[in-house]
C-alpha cells in the first residue's frame, strides 16, 4: 500500500525530530546490507548522511544508486522512503 505522499513542511519537521534511520542497499551480487545511521535533511528534502567514501554503503551506492529507507526508530510512525542516491563529495 502507498500512502499519500506527506506535505514537504511535515517531511522535513519529521526528519529533523527523529533524524535516525536505517539505509538499505544492494551489494554488488545483489544481496541486501543494512546500516542504521543519522540523516540530515535540506530546505527541499533531500535526505543526507555521512560516511566514509570505503563504507559498504558508499561502494554499493556508487555501483547502483537504487536506495530505501526507513526514517524514525524513536516512536511507532516511521517514513519509508525508495529511491536514487547522489554521492556528494567534499
Amino acid at each position: 500500500m502507498t500512502a499519500d505522499p506527506m506535505p514537504l513542511a511535515d517531511f522535513i519537521e519529521f526528519v529533523r525530530a527523529s533524524p535516525l534511520g536505517v539505509v538499505a542497499t544492494a551489494e554488488p551480487a545483489g544481496r541486501p546490507e543494512a546500516a542504521l545511521l543519522s540523516f540530515g535533511v535540506t530546505p527541499g528534502g533531500e535526505l543526507l548522511f555521512n560516511t566514509w567514501a570505503t563504507s559498504r554503503k558508499a561502494v554499493n551506492l556508487a555501483a547502483n544508486p537504487r536506495v530505501a529507507v526507513v526514517v524514525g526508530c524513536r516512536g511507532p510512525v516511521t517514513l519509508q522512503i525508495e529511491g536514487t542516491a547522489s554521492i556528494l563529495g567534499g
